[in-house]
């Protein structure tokens, strides 16, 4: 049910980049081995049954449903294919629809031209940061305690939809924290490393749980849900190398990232932080802004319509 950035998920979540790997084998499927039930008592059980994930979704996702492309889509898709196509087999990509994500993602830009030059532009970004950070093994490394505690991230259950829930508590981290194990002052080239490995390792365990999802309940699902708890949050939060980095990772991750997420929910939203939101919501582009809902502390009720209470 819980999944933290580290031991557990790499327990739980197959790594997707090594299922499958060679489609076209005719070898003959090796039968899993199924370990011991475990026994236990009614009362764990039950306790079990409450916070299992559900069997069957109570709603579709969106992104199951095979997109109407035109034309131009039909054209950018040829084009990824003769550019990129043997990178996304090798990376096994096609298991999170990563073609169809670039090609939804970036339809705002309406200009056929400048829509595919950013396209290539950001999937050429991504295979340089999927090499520079080798995001084939990345989850066989670790992040540090300290890394863990100053940043905080975890995975929680699902929506109704499947999506996996990720509460990212960035916003509320205390700044020295972030500074003293993040930001690397002495080596202008390794400024924030160690920011981009954490954050990129936790999204790849993310990635194999919505691949996992998806052969789990027969549907196309590679959107999870984000949110983000304020409460903490402070103008430290938005000075020098803390917005920096914020910003940097951010740009990152919306680059290599489109269409990923299906909404985030910022809560415990304080009237100064409401302030704030314009400067803040520069960081992310027009698609991601029109999914975040800026919530106070009264942000069950909102959540609710979309995530089991079990779930939160």
């Amino acid at each position: 049910q819980t999944l933290s950035t580290e031991e557990d998920a790499q327990q739980h979540v197959p790594e997707y980049s090594k299922c499958d790997r060679d489609e076209s084998s005719s070898a003959t499927p090796v039968a899993p081995i199924t370990p011991p039930v475990p026994s236990v008592t009614l009362e764990e059980s039950e306790q079990g049954d409450r916070y299992a994930l559900p069997i069957e979704l109570q709603r579709r996702p969106p992104e199951s449903k095979s997109p109407t492309l035109d034309a131009e889509d039909r054209e950018i898709a040829a084009q990824i294919k003769e550019m990129f196509g043997a990178k996304i087999a090798q990376c096994s990509l096609h298991k999170l629809c990563f073609e169809q994500r670039f090609i939804i993602g970036y339809k705002t830009i309406k200009n056929k031209k400048k829509r595919w030059q950013q396209i290539s532009a950001d999937l050429n970004y991504y295979f340089e940061m999927h090499t520079k950070y080798d995001l084939e093994n990345i989850i066989q490394t670790h992040s540090t305690t300290q890394e863990l505690q100053a940043w905080p991230q975890f995975i929680y259950g699902q929506d109704k939809y499947g999506h996996p829930v990720m509460y990212d508590l960035i916003a509320s981290s205390d700044c020295a924290q972030i500074k003293q194990y993040f930001l690397n002052h002495k080596n202008k080239a390794s400024f924030g490393e160690s920011a981009f490995l954490h954050v990129l390792r936790f999204l790849r365990k993310l990635d194999n749980y919505k691949v996992q999802n998806s052969v789990k309940y027969g549907q196309r699902i590679y959107q999870h849900v984000q949110i983000m708890d304020v409460q903490k949050f402070g103008f430290d939060h938005l000075k020098g190398d803390n917005r920096k980095i914020t910003q940097a990772v951010i740009g990152s991750i919306t680059r290599m990232y489109p269409e990923a997420v299906s909404k985030i929910y910022v809560i415990n939203a304080s009237s100064a932080f409401r302030k704030l939101w314009s400067v803040i919501e520069k960081f992310l582009d027009k698609a991601t802004r029109k999914k975040v809902v800026v919530l106070g502390s009264d942000y069950l009720q909102s959540l609710l319509q979309d995530i089991d209470s079990k779930m939160i």
